[in-house]
């Protein structure tokens, strides 16, 4: 039986936008704000008001990042879109080992049922992956097609489970041909899997800041539709009682003028000559996926670490400096600094505060991140207590078998004071799975030398390492029993572990 597709936002009467059950990509140059459109889209959806499936029905979206920090962009950009806060989700899976209890990265092979019916149960219909790249991984070769396909697929397989649509928000490639989806980083299986592609681009053209939306692809229709759009600066006032000003998606009108045609220009005009204003290279953006953990948390990596994972996504030693200086000219990345006298030089990046340092200033957040040292840039707490509710997975294959637990806690809930996950604390065995599930190839593997430099550069001995992999069960850690260049993988149940 066949029928039409069921929209999820209807732009315009008649117009598809985006359909149920599908993944759309958001896709632009850095700044040009996809992220905070995004945000939009969630604070219309949980108020009802987007148009389409959902008009007049208010309902739950889950907001999965890791390029932007919670406490300073993702919970102050939602309340500045106006979204009703108690009806955005942060998904996160608990692991709970001999260190305690930790949050681990989400995996597409083992979570993704467990997570769909937790969306369900709590009537989440938009899931935002920000970046779409984090789900991708930095061990994949983002240049194949088929391993592209295999991270993407379960996200699509999602879509479809929650009746919902999934949005990834996507960087596009410093030379433009003229082609929005072809100009999306990776291979071309970003492009095939979406079935729907907004592009957004700032417009030299315009005097007053107008900018410029398109619907680049569409699987169920034309390609037609192209809107104007501003940033404007909003006030917030945050759970810490601090107000700042936000900037918020203002939806313009219907434009002949596209996304194509302001990138185009820009490529046959002068390069800006702030670094600041220029898009951030590929290998600049790829060190800020790599400095950053689940939620925004951000990472402290010794520089052979970050050497080490930046090498598993391409790049050499060389290329990982020249990203590493384009950072520090752009404010985004503390100095290299030590732990104890003699000890490894750590990389870490800034957090995003306003210039001054006064959290009570009306700044943008187009002026952030600042170069104030990380120790000045606490948040106070505020006694409050909590207004939102937990969902926990109990029938996630990680929960049932090795002491995993999966929640769903809204945004009304996690308040701004809260610290931000430890990385450091985390168990061995906890930051092995983790390891796994953000470094593994098509089949799991990680290669235990670069395990090890990352295991090492969050306090985990070599020695500990080694202990938790043999006392794992239930799912094994397996090696593959190479003498040299060994790996290691999480085991599938009909597996015995190599020791």
């Amino acid at each position: 039986m066949d029928d039409v597709p069921t929209l999820a936002w209807e732009p315009k009467r008649g117009y598809p936008g985006i359909a149920v059950g599908t993944l759309a990509i958001f896709g632009g140059r850095p700044a040009a704000g996809k992220s905070t459109a995004a945000r939009w889209f969630v604070a219309e959806a949980t108020n009802g008001t987007l148009p389409g499936a959902w008009y007049g029905t208010p309902v739950h979206s889950a907001w999965i990042g890791t390029e932007e920090s919670e406490v300073y962009m993702m919970k102050p950009g939602l309340r500045a879109a106006g979204a009703d806060m108690d009806k955005v989700v942060i998904p996160e899976v608990q692991f709970t080992g001999d260190g305690g209890t930790d949050t681990v990265s989400i995996l597409r092979h083992l979570d993704m049922r467990a997570l769909a019916a937790e969306f369900r149960s709590h009537g989440v219909k938009v899931v935002v992956l920000d970046p779409l790249m984090s789900v991708v991984g930095s061990a994949t070769d983002v240049n194949r097609s088929n391993e592209v396909r295999a991270r993407l697929e379960p996200w699509v397989t999602l879509a479809e489970a929650i009746d919902g649509v999934v949005i990834g928000i996507a960087h596009l490639k410093k030379s433009f041909t003229g082609d929005v989806v072809a100009a999306l980083n990776g291979s071309s299986a970003f492009g095939e899997v979406a079935r729907s592609i907004f592009g957004f681009a700032k417009d030299d053209n315009s005097e007053d800041g107008t900018r410029l939306m398109s619907h680049a692809k569409s699987s169920i229709g034309p390609e037609s539709l192209s809107y104007t759009y501003t940033l404007e600066p909003v006030e917030v006032t945050t759970d810490s009682g601090k107000t700042a000003a936000v900037s918020r998606f203002v939806l313009g009108e219907e434009t002949d003028r596209t996304v194509a045609d302001a990138l185009r220009e820009a490529a046959a005009g002068g390069a800006p000559t702030s670094p600041a204003d220029r898009p951030m290279t590929d290998k600049a953006a790829m060190l800020v996926q790599v400095l950053t953990g689940p939620n925004g948390a951000l990472l402290e990596l010794t520089k052979d670490a970050a050497v080490a994972q930046m090498a598993e996504a391409g790049y050499s030693a060389d290329q990982t400096r020249r990203a590493r200086e384009e950072l520090a000219k752009r404010c985004r990345i503390s100095k290299p600094f030590r732990k104890e006298n003699g000890g490894p030089y750590y990389w870490t990046l800034l957090p995003f505060v306003p210039p001054d340092g006064n959290q009570n200033g009306t700044q943008t957040m187009r002026s952030l991140p600042s170069c104030h040292p990380t120790p000045e840039l606490g948040v106070s707490n505020v006694i409050q207590a909590p207004d939102g509710k937990d969902g926990r997975l109990a029938d996630s294959p990680r929960a049932q078998d090795v002491n995993y637990t999966a929640t769903v806690t809204d945004l009304g809930s996690r308040r701004s004071h809260e610290a931000q996950r430890p990385d450091p604390a985390r168990s061995a065995l906890a930051f092995i799975h983790d390891y796994i599930a953000s470094h593994g190839d098509l089949e799991g593997w990680v290669k235990v030398r670069q395990l090890r430099a990352a295991g090492e550069a969050e306090g985990h001995s070599w020695a500990a390492l080694t202990k938790a992999r043999q006392k794992s069960t239930e799912p094994n850690i397996i090696t593959d029993g190479r003498p040299t260049r060994a790996r290691w993988r999480i085991a599938r149940p009909d597996e015995q572990a190599v020791l």
